[in-house]
This record gives structure tokens, C-alpha cells and sequence, in this order.
């Protein structure tokens, strides 16, 4: 049977604990920061906070959405706005809910019909 010297099963020791202990007082950690962190839509008004950062957005001047990881929305005045989601704790369901709850909320390009004289 093989022996291990105490420096190598210290080694080993350290090893299995930094990689245990590590992710999990970091994920504690962006837990604890982003505790506060929300995204809100009351009527046409989306609110959102992310740390320090906050803001709120009328859903009537929104004229794109898009985004993978975080939130882009194109706002009629030619200018954007950036939620970042994977700074928020958002998982991939949360993300996808808030982008459907968005498009019924954005308003409805009119189409034109011809009247037949």
C-alpha cells in the first residue's frame, strides 16, 4: 500500500477544501451583495436596481429588446439602455419571463388596412 508524506496529504487537504469552499463563500457573497437587486414593471413603467445603479424605463419608448446574458432595450429617442441581469442573480427562467412580460407590455404596432371604395 502506498504512503503519503504529511506534506502531500496537507496538499491535498488544502486542495479539496479551496475548491469547496471557494465557489460557495463567493456565491454567498453575490448573494449578499445583490440581496436588494430588482427588476419591476407597474403599468408601462419598468423600474430596475442593480447595486447603486437604478433607473426606470416608459415600456411606450421601447422599440427593441435584446440580449442573451443581460437586457438591451432601444429606445425611441435612438439611444439604449443596458440592464445587466447576470450581475442580478437573474437565472435563465427569470430572464425569460421578464423579456415575455415585457413584449405584452410593449405597445402594438398599429397595421394600416386599405378600406375598399
Amino acid at each position: 500500500m502506498p504512503t503519503v508524506d504529511e506534506n502531500d496529504y496537507l496538499f491535498g487537504l488544502t486542495y479539496l477544501i479551496a475548491l469547496t469552499c471557494l465557489p460557495i463563500i463567493w456565491s454567498l457573497y453575490k448573494l449578499i451583495r445583490d440581496r436588494n437587486d430588482f427588476v419591476q414593471i407597474e403599468g408601462q413603467i419598468l423600474s430596475y436596481r442593480d447595486n447603486s445603479d437604478t433607473g426606470q424605463v416608459d415600456l411606450n419608448s421601447v422599440i427593441k429588446i435584446s440580449g442573451l446574458k443581460d437586457l438591451t432595450l432601444e429606445l425611441a429617442d435612438q439611444s439604449s439602455l443596458e440592464i445587466k441581469l447576470s450581475q442580478m442573480n437573474f437565472n435563465s427562467a427569470d430572464r425569460s419571463a421578464l423579456i415575455k412580460e415585457i413584449q405584452l407590455r410593449l405597445p402594438k404596432v398599429s397595421e394600416s388596412t386599405e378600406e375598399s371604395a
